[in-house]
């Protein structure tokens, strides 16, 4: 929602002034499943994210939080 609304432009117009680039994962849903997580888990690594930047509320922030965690420790987030 964030995305659709604008909201993001302000980060991604930052982030492109300084020649970086970046994937946005806007598969997180208010109460985040194991599969969302599961979902931006593979998009990190499918695009080798050496970091993540959580833009939102709570939900999104949990959502990054888990990602970030899987990523750097592998695992499910079950565990």
């Amino acid at each position: 929602v964030l995305v659709k609304v604008g909201a993001v432009k302000a980060l991604t117009d930052v982030l492109d002034g300084a020649g970086m680039s970046y994937t946005i994962y806007d598969g997180c849903a208010p109460n985040p499943t194991i599969e969302q997580v599961d979902a931006g888990v593979k998009m990190l690594k499918e695009n080798s994210c050496d970091f993540v930047i959580s833009f939102g509320g709570g939900s999104p922030h949990d959502c990054a939080k888990a990602i970030s965690m899987l990523a750097t420790n592998g695992g499910s987030i079950k565990d």
